[in-house]
């Protein structure tokens, strides 16, 4: 459940700083002022819009070439590395790690001990947290949570208000129209795509005519329509399920 409060974001201005900048182009260059958790006195960091995007508190840090700009905020112990990319009004806190190519944005929130890297984008309210980690080039978007120890990876896309705990890879679609949903089971699909609807008020979800191969398991629609075939396999990842007619 998204807990963390609206007001997490507060002024470094009477505080002991740990760096000073230094105009490059556009940006500021961050230079270390003093040892702290992996950095030295003198370290150049990466580059950031202003000193609103860079705590001093903590042993957070922007390493290399990465930027943090707009009303970004790194805070805690959090890392941002490589050529990153963090920027809107998100907030990367905790001991999260950012790196590789990644770009996390929007009203995002990476927290706990998560870890988003390689080729992924995190955007839109999407939150990823505890010790989740989300790589390759999947997409996680909407207002979905990936937490616990899920891994999204491959080119797994996640929507809407979906809640990950699992592993899901391949070429995997999410699609979940509601806020409630807890996905639990791995889904490792490197051909096909799901599409997963969910409806609360419902325990089956209306589908197009044209569906087959549907699986449905109390609100869990997923509909095999150009993506998935495989009866037996959704079987083994959801248990006991009803197959309706138009899958028959």
């Amino acid at each position: 459940m998204k807990t963390i409060s609206k007001t997490y974001k507060q002024s470094d201005r009477f505080m002991e700083k740990k760096y000073k900048t230094e105009q490059e182009g556009k940006w500021l260059r961050i230079i270390a002022l003093k040892d702290f958790s992996d950095v030295k006195k003198g370290d150049r960091g990466g580059l950031i819009d202003n000193e609103e995007n860079l705590s001093h508190e903590g042993g957070c840090w922007v390493y290399d070439n990465a930027q943090v700009f707009g009303f970004a905020r790194v805070s805690g112990n959090a890392r941002v590395c490589g050529e990153a990319k963090i920027f809107g009004e998100c907030w990367v806190c905790g001991d999260a790690e950012v790196y590789g190519n990644a770009k996390v944005y929007g009203n995002a929130r990476i927290y706990g001990w998560a870890k988003v890297y390689d080729n992924a984008r995190i955007c839109a309210t999407a939150w990823v947290y505890g010790r989740a980690k989300v790589y390759d080039n999947a997409r996680i978007s909407g207002n979905s949570e990936v937490y616990g120890d899920a891994q999204v990876y491959d080119n797994a896309r996640i929507k809407g208000g979906a809640r990950i705990t699992a592993e899901i890879c391949g070429n995997v679609k999410l699609l979940s129209t509601e806020e409630v949903y807890h996905i639990t089971t791995s889904i490792k699909n490197n051909e096909d795509y799901i599409r997963l609807f969910i409806n609360r008020k419902s325990r089956i979800t209306p589908l197009p005519s044209n569906s087959k191969n549907v699986i449905i398991d109390y609100d869990i629609s997923i509909s095999g329509q150009n993506y998935i075939q495989n009866i037996k396999t959704i079987r083994q990842l959801y248990g006991e399920t009803q197959i309706s007619e138009n899958a028959r």
